[in-house]
């Protein structure tokens, strides 16, 4: 699991890319009018060390 967030439980992970990973998640509290159970695909950004991003952004 990526994700701290205690309102999620991670079901299973879905994909994963360049930019970061999706995860199907089941809701274990309400949240934003959805009920506690309801699946979500969850998606956590990749965290590169600081040096990868001030190179992309080089001339």
């Amino acid at each position: 699991m990526t994700s701290t967030e205690p309102r999620f439980e991670v079901v299973r992970p879905l994909g994963r890319g360049a930019t970061g990973q999706v995860e199907l998640v089941r809701l274990r509290e309400p949240f934003a009018g959805l009920p506690v159970g309801a699946e979500l695909a969850l998606k956590t950004l990749a965290t590169a060390p600081e040096h990868e991003h001030a190179a992309r952004f080089q001339p």
